[in-house]
């Protein structure tokens, strides 16, 4: 098998914004990453009192939510964003056995 280097390139771009008192100046550099838009399916295993959730690398950018409710209420609206979870492709969240129900998804940004 041959090893093959790739190198990826990501576009950077300086940004300004126009407003009624004029254009601002430019920004420092910013870049973008495109994210993955196809449905995916996410992992959990649990070990001593954890919950490991992961996905595709290729996904990595999406923001995974979680809500907890009593056993009673089901899915809601009370979604919370995971901070940092954008920034990978796993997360590892403590088990809780006093919480009800939780649930997870991922959102794309």
């Amino acid at each position: 098998m041959d090893n093959k280097t790739f190198k990826i390139n990501i576009p950077i771009w300086p940004v300004s914004a126009l407003n009624g008192a004029g254009e601002s100046t430019n920004s420092t550099q910013v870049s973008a990453r495109q994210t993955s838009s196809a449905s995916v399916a996410m992992n959990a295993a649990s070990a001593a009192g954890q919950l490991q959730i992961s996905w595709p690398a290729d996904h990595t950018g999406w923001q995974l939510q979680s809500q907890t409710n009593n056993l009673t209420s089901g899915l809601g609206t009370n979604w919370v964003n995971m901070p940092g979870s954008d920034l990978t492709n796993q997360m590892t969240v403590p088990l809780n056995s006093t919480n009800g129900s939780v649930f997870f998804r991922l959102l794309r940004p």
